[in-house]
């Protein structure tokens, strides 16, 4: 008979994780069962009913941002007001000032260099010595607006709060001026003054943006007679922008009511109605816009509000998000309807028509898109029609702007790896070999290429299929360091990918075995490389090794204390996710000695107390163990949360 042999991380070298001052690799010593009777138990029953659920976490990671999001990110390129950095090309003139103008003039700095920026505004709101600081001449209506401005555009967590500072303190002053019968009044916060503060607000990641905007607005409204207040189109744009970022269900309703209040609407800020709309998975809503800006645009004779490409963009892509079975025919229909309007343009010579509505490569790719998530089994094939159309749109050069990218495949590429389809492994491959063999640097595949293939076999039920995955991050891996190509550098998804293959890969004992090895090399090169490449772990990496650990190894005090190092080490480096937490719970299930070895004594007697911690949610959990988690609804500023209660911010003293 017989023997396989298989490497598990021996308790000793698992045990230098937590330490892991020089990188020490982690060795496996454990011999497969070779008796039939002595067969590994892999509980595939009962894992396997989430797989979907898992697979769609790792995808979370690459393809909802560089696929789904890829119009969002045209679209506010388009409609974004974001003020265009400083003219470079008048440097020459700087050499005619005197020197003390050009400091004043040179705001780089200012925006550059966040702890200027702080110690500038820090010395604008203090209120020490008013009077001093009202003479000063650097304390005038401009430095307020500068200052506003780089808070804007540095995109911190307190950055909407230190805008809404700078203009109280604005106000402060104006009221002094006023108080004291100046009649230069330098500081009197404008219209143009709320706008600059309401960008802030709406750049800004602050959970309350929308009512924060929304009473800035009211305060202007109030204020519109006595002080020329009045809120104008770039005023409601900021205000909208806010509320439509919001996820509170009111949000689309309170972003449409105050677009119609408007005077004169642009179809830029009907985008974010659209937007609000398609926060909430109501893409009918968001398709309505639509015709209601052409009743607005027919009854005005107002042309700045006709929909025109990037709005209908962003129908499309609200249809693609809500993931609907019939999502990819609605969208279908409305790409039909704007190809019939630039049709109509072009032959009718109608210039605006044809501008307005032409399919872009940025439409298509958020249909494609629709398929991959619609579900329908019919999906794969259509995205893969849909991508053959556009390049044909190309070649017989009926629509320039057609031509398939990078993004294009990747989204084909990824309805073939969620399409339940046995051969979709082979045609995603064959996808990419095409990108690989064809001359255009638009279609030269990226690290999503290889991760969206890798996925495909992860989600198939092929034999070998880890050896595959694993194949092909190699393969990536020669063409970078022969080529160069940054964005073919393996990174934390790719790796991810990997693992996953791993994690629910089938078959017998040698199949399972190469699995373990597979995901052993490729996380012990992410831990020890984490601190010299890009390829660092994650909450999902440390999940997803959890995961191929409980699905591939028979149950036993050795698998045990492996669960317990990995988690130990999520813990020290603060990535404790869902997803760590889920395998862990798992574990417990099999074996209650689990949750003893993974949180210990300290944790029941020193953090909480009389309480055990819920699988459910992170929040009962230290802070230190889930500070370097990507959350949506993540505490504001661990860091500080935890120095305000006494915990350092890389304190590990629950783990000793």
């Amino acid at each position: 008979m017989r023997h396989h042999s298989v490497n598990y991380l021996t308790v000793a070298a698992a045990s230098a994780l937590l330490s892991f001052s020089p990188p020490t690799p982690l060795a496996f010593a454990f011999q497969c069962p070779s008796s039939p009777n002595m067969r590994m138990t892999t509980r595939h029953d009962s894992v396997l009913p989430r797989e979907d659920e898992i697979m769609d976490t790792v995808e979370s990671s690459f393809h909802d941002v560089a696929v789904a999001d890829a119009e969002d990110t045209v679209m506010r390129a388009t409609f974004t007001s974001r003020p265009l950095p400083s003219d470079e090309s008048k440097e020459p003139m700087k050499s005619r000032l005197p020197p003390r103008t050009r400091g004043r003039n040179n705001r780089k700095p200012l925006l550059s260099d966040p702890v200027s920026l702080r110690k500038r505004t820090d010395a604008l709101l203090s209120d020490d010595d008013d009077s001093h600081r009202h003479q000063d001449p650097k304390a005038d209506k401009k430095t307020f607006h500068r200052l506003i401005d780089a808070w804007a555009r540095c995109s911190r967590h307190d950055s909407a709060d230190m805008a809404l500072r700078l203009l109280r303190r604005m106000e402060y002053l104006h009221n002094q001026q006023s108080n004291n019968d100046d009649n230069q009044l330098i500081v009197a916060p404008t219209v143009k003054t709320y706008n600059k503060v309401l960008r802030a607000v709406s750049y800004s990641q602050h959970p309350d943006a929308g009512r924060i905007a929304s009473d800035l607005l009211n305060e202007m409204k109030q204020q519109s007679h006595q002080r020329n207040l009045t809120p104008n189109t770039m005023t409601y744009t900021h205000v909208i922008d806010a509320i439509s970022r919001s996820t509170n269900p009111e949000a689309p309703h309170t972003a449409q009511r105050l677009v119609q209040e408007m005077t004169h609407p642009t179809a830029r800020v009907w985008n974010s109605v659209i937007q609000a709309w398609s926060t909430q998975s109501q893409p009918e809503k968001a398709s309505q816009c639509l015709d209601i800006m052409e009743k607005i645009a027919e009854s005005t004779n107002n042309e700045e509000v006709r929909p025109n490409e990037y709005n209908i963009n962003t129908v499309i892509s609200a249809y693609a998000k809500s993931g609907r079975d019939d999502s990819a025919d609605k969208a279908i229909r409305i790409l039909q309807k704007m190809e019939r309007l630039h049709n109509n343009g072009s032959k009718n010579n109608n210039n605006d028509n044809n501008v307005r509505f032409v399919p872009r490569v940025e439409t298509y790719n958020a249909i494609i898109d629709a398929y991959a998530k619609s579900g329908q089994l019919s999906a794969p094939h259509n995205a893969n029609l849909l991508l053959q159309y556009m390049t044909e749109l190309y070649v017989t050069k009926q629509n320039v702007y057609a031509k398939p990218n990078v993004r294009s495949y990747n989204s084909v590429m990824n309805a073939w790896a969620k399409s339940k389809d046995m051969y979709a492994p082979e045609q995603a491959m064959e996808l990419l070999n095409q990108m690989e063999e064809e001359n255009d640097l638009r279609i030269t595949p990226d690290a999503t290429s290889y991760a969206t293939a890798i996925n495909a076999y992860a989600r198939s039920l092929n034999y070998n299929k880890a050896e595959m995955a694993y194949g092909l991050y190699q393969r990536m891996e020669r063409i970078y360091k022969f080529t160069g190509n940054t964005a073919l550098q393996p990174n934390t998804i790719v790796c991810n990918s990997v693992l996953n293959a791993c994690a629910f890969t089938v078959g017998d004992v040698k199949e399972q075995c190469r699995a373990i090895d597979i995901a052993k090399n490729v996380f012990t090169r992410m831990i020890n490389e984490s601190a010299l490449s890009s390829i660092k772990p994650d909450e999902v990496t440390y999940g997803t090794y959890l995961k191929v650990i409980c699905n591939q190894m028979p149950e036993g005090g050795q698998k045990n204390e492996i669960v317990r190092v990995i988690f130990r080490k999520a813990a020290k480096d603060g990535l404790v996710g869902k997803l760590v937490l889920r395998q862990v719970k798992e574990a417990i299930d099999m074996d209650g000695r689990v949750y003893d070895m993974c949180f210990g004594d300290n944790y029941e007697k020193e953090v909480r107390p009389r309480r055990r911690p819920s699988f459910d949610s992170l929040d009962d959990l230290p802070i230190s163990w889930t500070r370097n988690v990507r959350r949506k609804e993540q505490r504001l500023n661990n860091a500080e949360h935890a120095r305000s209660i006494g915990v350092p911010k890389d304190s590990d003293e629950i783990l000793l």
